[in-house]
């Protein structure tokens, strides 16, 4: 389906899943059903990129309706793409507008590299876009320290995503009660990021804040700030560390890049970093805010405080649970999220905050004992976990962190917990030193055909997008990419998987068939006549069984219950059968290299002109497929064929006795 995803990570509850697509199957997305993915098309984009494209089915633009993808940039421009041109990749074909922001630029205040960079929010049914974009004077402090001379502004901002017109903008600012002189804390927008995915929740769009580089240098705090979505008005301002006063980090909010999960009641959830926790100061915390009538009532859970072995460590060593982002379970009051240690939280929302569970779902492969070490030694976690429901009573979460594989672990809605032994970890370390591990999206037919597709680097300058089986965490197919947006994960609907990189460009992947080509049998020179099987194949093949090896054998079992006797093997080359294995002479059809056909998961096309459909019966996760043929053919290569195995590069032919 034409899903739309107009928010970071797909919804309010942050889970990254598209539940509703039926074209991007593990099937086809392996290149087994007469697909294959394949580089669609490409896109120059105006700026750096560190924001989750969005996109929206059957937007009118231009008097016609179009598929759009939205990107903003880190120059303040949001380009909107049409999903479907292919006319000339690597130009700006299929830009329907580009706008940057402010609507009157000033030269002397230029866009602020690299601070606002939050993903946006659409509203799809008043047809606007909410963004955050910020300006400075350019007098960047050297090496980040302190701000002296340095000034920035933060702006909210609307625009039509129809037009890309300009439709409210206004300056962010923010001043709380503190019980410290001078009786108050300012937003100063100079120390500020504003890094976490903008939330729209109740007609109320939220921004939240955490500290720029050096964070060590001055005196800031974590925001968020509440406003209403017409008017811009600042309904509450929230701030993490109102009463500290100190140089050294204060609490800020930027969740690894996702963006802040909303309930259905409107509660908001965030984690946030390195900074004091106790009478009003949140820092390294859990929270939730409540909305009220002009304010918030706030619910925090203290991880240094919940881990007291290691308080020199939460004080000292800058291992911040804010790194890392926050999930709503759907349907249930449940919790989940972590940041540089590797350690997931699983909080019960019903009424207070409260630890259900903590444990170390992740390690530093490198060194395993560097949970705690350093700053940079634990296998941090970025970015939302993703969720998929698997049934009405679990569902699988993931995430990818630092140093360590993508893992997939069970939760269990009548605990309310994660089960700590079903851990699955898929076949690729992140690289040591490379921030972030893995960003990810889930793709899936509800409960069948999930695939997970996650951008990770390879190096500062490298890095690959790759689909993986969302039950066995099996490669299903990769891609590598200029490196990918820091924090970001691609952006899944309709058959179409979107990537936009940190260099300034969007990648548009899809699926194609696969045409077929059944290469010709090859002309073959004299064979021993040893090697000629004459006449039916299968009594030299059942003689053959007995001589494989018991691991081969094993292999070519018949279909449980069923009695069915081996016809012959061959070999899978590519989508091309080739009928000796080299096993033994008696196990091709003919025992000469001759090709049979071409064969993919469903289809069975042969060189004499029949085709077979195949349905998949059985899967298991090393990659073995019982296939049931829906049509038998009476004559011809593939006669009395009535199920197929498939192996690797191994295909088995069965018959009924």
């Amino acid at each position: 389906m034409n899903v739309p995803v107009t928010t970071q990570h797909n919804d309010t509850r942050r889970t990254g899943a598209n539940v509703a697509e039926r074209i991007l199957t593990p099937n086809r997305v392996r290149g087994l059903s007469g697909w294959h993915m394949r580089l669609r098309t490409w896109h120059p984009l105006d700026g750096q990129v560190s924001s989750q494209a969005l996109y929206v089915p059957y937007v009118a633009v231009h008097g016609g309706l179009h598929n759009v993808i939205y990107v903003q940039t880190q120059k303040n421009y949001v380009d909107a793409y049409d999903a479907e041109d292919t006319t000339s990749p690597g130009t700006t074909a299929g830009l329907l507008w580009s706008t940057q922001f402010p609507a009157v630029t000033d030269p002397s205040r230029p866009y602020a590299s690299g601070s606002s960079i939050g993903t946006p929010v659409i509203d799809r049914a008043t047809s606007t876009m909410y963004l955050v974009y910020g300006i400075d004077n350019g007098a960047f402090p050297s090496n980040g320290v302190g701000d002296s001379g340095y000034s920035v502004a933060f702006h909210i901002a609307a625009l039509d995503i129809r037009s890309g017109a300009i439709l409210r903008d206004s300056l962010i600012q923010a001043q709380v009660p503190s019980t410290v002189a001078p009786g108050h804390a300012d937003f100063a927008a100079q120390r500020q990021i504003q890094r976490a995915g903008l939330l729209l929740s109740q007609g109320t769009i939220y921004v939240a804040f955490a500290s720029r580089w050096r964070e060590e240098t001055t005196n800031w705090h974590g925001w968020v700030m509440r406003y209403d979505a017409a008017t811009f008005h600042l309904v509450a301002a929230f701030c993490s560390t109102p009463d500290r006063r100190d140089v050294s980090e204060g609490g800020g909010i930027w969740e690894g890049g996702g963006g802040l999960p909303a309930d259905d009641s409107g509660n908001v959830y965030f984690l946030t970093g390195n900074g004091p926790a106790g009478t009003n100061s949140y820092g390294n915390s859990i929270v939730r805010l409540t909305p009220t009538a002009g304010g918030f009532a706030v619910a925090g859970f203290g991880a240094a405080a919940d881990d007291p072995a290691h308080a020199t460590q939460w004080a000292n060593d800058d291992i911040d649970l804010g790194a890392g982002g926050s999930m709503l379970v759907p349907h249930t009051s449940t919790l989940i999220g972590g940041g540089k240690t590797g350690v997931y939280y699983v909080m019960n929302t019903n009424g207070g905050l409260t630890k259900v569970q903590s444990y170390a779902a992740f390690t530093n492969r490198y060194d395993p004992g560097g949970r705690y070490t350093d700053w940079q030694s634990g296998p941090h976690l970025h970015g939302d976990p993703t969720y998929w429901a698997i049934s009405h009573d679990s569902g699988y979460v993931y995430s990818w962190a630092e140093k360590d594989s993508l893992r997939r672990f069970t939760y269990h809605t009548a605990t309310g917990m994660l089960d700590t032994t079903s851990g699955v970890a898929a076949p690729i370390l992140a690289n040591d030193g490379i921030m972030p591990g893995g960003e990810i999206s889930l793709s899936a037919h509800g409960t069948h055909d999930g695939i997970l597709w996650v951008t990770h680097p390879l190096t500062a300058t490298t890095g690959e997008v790759v689909a993986f089986d969302a039950r066995s965490l099996q490669i299903l197919w990769q891609d590598s990419i200029t490196v990918p947006a820091n924090f970001v994960p691609p952006t899944v609907s309709n058959g179409l998987v979107i990537v936009p990189t940190a260099d300034g460009n969007l990648w548009i992947y899809d699926l194609v068939r696969t045409a077929w080509h059944l290469p010709p049998v090859p002309r073959l020179g004299p064979v021993p006549w040893y090697l000629i099987p004459l006449g039916d194949p299968a009594p030299r093949v059942e003689t053959t069984l007995g001589e494989l090896a018991p691991e081969i054998a094993a292999r070519l079992r018949p279909p449980a219950g069923d009695k069915m006797k081996l016809l012959f093997t061959a070999a899978l080359s590519g989508t091309t059968l080739i009928d000796d294995l080299g096993l033994h002479p008696g196990m091709g059809y003919r025992g000469r290299g001759e090709t049979l056909g071409t064969f993919a998961e469903s289809t069975l096309r042969t060189s004499d002109g029949q085709t077979l459909s195949a349905t998949v019966v059985e899967t298991a996760p090393n990659g073995w497929q019982l296939l049931r043929v829906e049509r038998h053919e009476t004559t011809g290569l593939f006669a009395r064929v009535a199920y197929i195995q498939r192996l690797g590069k191994l295909v088995a032919f069965w018959g009924r006795l």
